[in-house]
């Protein structure tokens, strides 16, 4: 099975009462993430994508098709879709190369 190097997935970005933020993958159910701004919260998405990824990989599954923003439900009027993008070689030389410890 051959995987893709580069991805795009769209994301929901939602304003939380505190002043920080929320963000969830569609594609990916059960995804969250919690963040004071948008720029750590776009961070903490690119590492969470390319976990999931690496992660379908591992086991020999198919990554979900992103999904088309005018197909995504927003549910309040100051939700936003925003696009994450990420290269996976990177992660993928990252994972290879931990340290694993032998008894």
């Amino acid at each position: 099975m051959s995987y893709k190097n580069h991805l795009i997935y769209p994301i929901v970005v939602e304003k939380a009462e505190d002043g920080g933020i929320g963000m969830y993958f569609p594609d990916f159910p059960g995804t969250a993430i919690l963040s004071t701004d948008l720029t750590d919260g776009i961070r903490r998405a690119k590492e969470m994508l390319a976990n999931l990824a690496l992660e379908l990989e591992e086991q020999g599954r198919q990554l979900p098709t992103p999904s088309d923003p005018e197909n995504i439900e927003l549910l309040e009027s100051s939700d936003r879709i925003v696009f994450v993008e990420i290269y996976l070689p990177p992660y993928r030389n990252e994972s290879l190369n931990k340290a694993v410890t032998k008894n």
